[in-house]
């Protein structure tokens, strides 16, 4: 019976001392946390790497400072824009260009909605828009002999409106800023565009 005793009195002693042995020296836990720590950055390392293949595609848009450079880079021979088209639709506070292979493109903000302008030769379809929203309506309009096709969700207000004239398609979207998604442009203001793009 004492040696049963004295047997777990040493045991106990031997596990006590490599206890506080571990403990001094940054314990086994330590190399227990390093491979889970490892693992984690295995997985968001794959993570980023897989969202780099899944998004790894080339921004085909270049930023540029005008009309002139938007045409140029879009390889086509001319992009104007009346500087102030007169449309009731208040300020045009910025106006920014952005080109392409075969696109130029100018947004103009004002302060409750945008237009998103585009003139080029690569049309899906005749429709160079890059709008892929499904109206409830579409009509044309007729605009000093060009025919103006129309998207809207209310007739009249025209959302996208598509035409091409001698070759080269155009395009304008509308957009309401801060939530208004029937935002159009009405007839009098489309025909106002349409004179003032070339």
């Amino acid at each position: 019976m004492k040696k049963r005793i004295f047997l777990s009195i040493i045991l106990a002693a031997v596990m006590v001392s490599a206890m506080l042995a571990g403990c001094s020296s940054g314990g086994s836990a330590a190399p227990k946390e390093e491979p889970a720590a490892t693992e984690a950055e295995d997985t968001v390392e794959k993570t980023g790497t897989a969202d780099e293949e899944n998004t790894g595609l080339a921004n085909p848009w270049t930023d540029v400072g005008s009309s002139e450079e938007a045409a140029k880079g879009a390889g086509i021979s001319s992009f104007v824009i009346a500087e102030d088209p007169v449309i009731d639709l208040g300020e045009n506070f910025e106006r920014t260009y952005r080109c392409m292979d075969g696109i130029a493109e100018a947004r103009l903000e004002y302060p409750a909605s945008a237009l998103t302008v585009r003139k080029g030769t690569n049309a899906e379809d005749g429709d160079i828009s890059g709008d892929y929203t499904e109206y409830a309506e579409t009509w044309t309009q007729d605009v000093d002999g060009i025919e103006v096709t129309c998207f809207g969700n209310w007739e009249g207000d025209a959302s996208k409106s598509i035409w091409n004239v001698d070759g080269m398609y155009y395009s304008i979207v509308a957009e309401g800023l801060g939530g208004d998604d029937d935002f159009g442009l009405n007839a009098e203001r489309l025909t106002e565009m349409v004179r003032c793009i070339h």
